[in-house]
């Protein structure tokens, strides 16, 4: 009887040997029903090293121009991502006002120096592209006629006049690096 099971067990083995050629080894799991046992010899492992990035939120450098809040009646502090960051309430969409002097030369010759003057603002939030309204028109605390204030650097989409009577200006990122005081900023409806 001995050699009949012993044959039978080497038939057994053979066979379930090739059925687990056929599984993929992520799919296998034995579970080990021996008990724990203490050795002295030592088990090879191999180290994993990963990277983390850690997550830096952008300063707001206020130390000298007034609080950016302060420039509009609906702009709040709030947390995105885990940075604080300024934006309008209720999902609008801001809108930086300057003047029409500021700008050296005049952007519009013909209209007034007081005449305003804003960036186009994108229609929608999705069109700042993930970037706060701080990054995207790349605002700056620095000194206009002697005095400290938020100014814009970038226009990614234009400067226009209030009334939109003039054509847009400097669509094509010409102005981009001219740097225009903020006096107030306005929110408005995403259209």
């Amino acid at each position: 009887m001995n050699i009949l099971f012993s044959h039978f067990l080497c038939f057994l083995i053979s066979i379930t040997e090739c059925c687990m050629r056929t599984i993929p080894p992520d799919d296998v799991y034995i579970s080990s029903t021996l008990p724990f046992e203490e050795t002295t010899t030592e088990m090879m492992t191999t180290m994993e090293t990963s990277t983390m990035t850690e997550k830096v939120c952008p300063e707001m450098p206020a130390t000298t121009c007034m609080d950016l809040i302060k420039l509009g009646a609906k702009l709040e502090l709030a947390e995105v991502d885990g940075c604080q960051v300024v934006q309008c309430t209720g999902g609008q969409i801001p809108r930086l006002i300057t003047r029409n002097s500021v700008f050296s030369p005049k952007l519009y010759a013909g209209l007034s120096d007081a005449t305003i003057v804003f960036p186009v603002p994108p229609t929608t939030l999705a069109g700042f592209g993930g970037k706060s309204f701080f990054d995207y028109y790349g605002l700056i605390c620095d000194t206009f006629n002697g005095n400290f204030y938020w100014t814009m650097t970038k226009y990614p989409d234009g400067l226009i006049d209030l009334g939109g009577g003039q054509p847009i200006l400097g669509s094509d990122g010409s102005y981009d690096g001219k740097q225009a005081p903020i006096e107030q900023v306005d929110c408005q409806e995403p259209k």
